[in-house]
């Protein structure tokens, strides 16, 4: 179990409330005695706030699960709602444990009265509820400066982004190449060369476009994709082997665009491409209708590290949808990433968010 770290408001609520409740409960118990007997305010003060602390340490805990079981500004009256029902579960636990606790051990002479049980239970309740409404407060100021902060690293990012991309659409070694593929096909395999030609403007086109949208379909995106590892199985003939399992199910789904480039691209870019020692790549979902795209590792030697600015550009967006952010597995073997597949449903109730996502 976590140690659990109360906050700074926390410690304000305990500061300035406590004298409240401690107050409260110590003349309800002894009326004006408790503040005239020194020996009867010492005892019962102590008791009573070794008993209180004890219960707000465990009320503030279970506040915090609540917090991440309701996390977002939707579910804001959801965790309200808890919280005061938490709330007044333990301020009736924590009475009772003092009113019943002195009266079972008859401290100072004290006898049970019912009505001075519930006037305390009120004020603790009352001054509890403040607490609440100060630490919500907080809470939603806290996300709020966290809202701006991931808008303002998702800006960063965009740009950062959006000249990779526009280094990758005229990258003059991806587009060289490609150019020299097709002149040698143009003398030796004109029907080929047609075919390579077409599939090139595709390529161009898609980048062109869909470099502006934020969201694409997964149909969308794996024509696309058709078209690219065209190319590259040309040059590279049996080098490259693809492999797409059963996405028919899942083409309405949306994810972010080029996404499946990118992959591709790494792919190709970090490991050996060899006829016998051929690179295969594939495309599938799993269990969880995540979108798996894997590739066997065989690193070239001297590599150079990826600086992630795709992956972790392609996880932000998932994270301001609400979304799971990629999940990245690597082993001797293997290289992989998961990727959640979103309704058209659910992004469109997140229209706001998807405004400031960038592309």
């Amino acid at each position: 179990m976590l140690q659990y770290r109360p906050s700074f408001i926390e410690w304000l609520t305990l500061i300035f409330m406590f004298p409240i409740v401690i107050g409260t409960a110590g003349y309800q118990l002894f009326g004006s005695r408790y503040f005239h007997d020194p020996e009867v305010f010492a005892a019962t003060t102590a008791l009573i706030m070794a008993i209180s602390l004890t219960c707000w340490y465990f009320h503030f805990m279970l506040i915090q699960q609540f917090a991440a079981l309701f996390p977002t500004f939707k579910d804001m009256w959801k965790r309200v709602l808890a919280m005061i029902l938490l709330d007044i579960v333990v301020v009736k636990i924590n009475m009772a444990i003092i009113f019943y606790g002195f009266d079972a051990m008859h401290l100072f002479g004290y006898v049970f009265v019912r009505e001075n049980f519930v006037f305390s239970s009120i004020i603790g309740i009352t001054v509890t509820v403040i607490g609440i409404t100060l630490c919500e407060t907080e809470y939603v100021f806290k996300k709020w400066k966290e809202s701006l902060a991931m808008k303002e690293r998702a800006q960063m990012q965009y740009h950062e982004q959006e000249f990779e991309n526009l280094i990758r659409q005229i990258n003059p070694h991806f587009l060289f190449n490609n150019l020299n593929t097709l002149s040698s096909l143009i003398t030796t395999d004109p029907p080929k060369a047609e075919y390579f030609l077409d599939e090139l403007s595709k390529v161009y086109r898609y980048l062109m476009r869909n470099n502006q949208e934020a969201l694409s379909t997964l149909g969308s995106e794996m024509q696309f994709i058709g078209s690219y590892v065209a190319l590259l199985q040309i040059r590279h003939s049996d080098a490259i082997r693809f492999h797409v399992g059963n996405l028919a199910p899942f083409e309405d789904r949306l994810l972010p665009s080029l996404s499946l480039q990118l992959l591709v691209e790494n792919a190709v870019k970090h490991n050996m491409v060899r006829k016998n020692q051929p690179l295969h790549i594939s495309i599938s979902v799993d269990a969880q209708q995540r979108l798996v795209v894997e590739n066997n590792l065989q690193q070239k030697p001297g590599n150079i590290p990826s600086n992630k600015v795709g992956l972790s550009n392609i996880s932000l967006k998932y994270k301001m949808l609400g979304q799971p952010a990629a999940v990245i597995e690597q082993d001797e073997h293997c290289f992989r990433v998961r990727l959640a597949l979103m309704h058209r449903s659910y992004v469109e109730e997140h229209h706001q968010v998807l405004a400031h996502l960038p592309v």
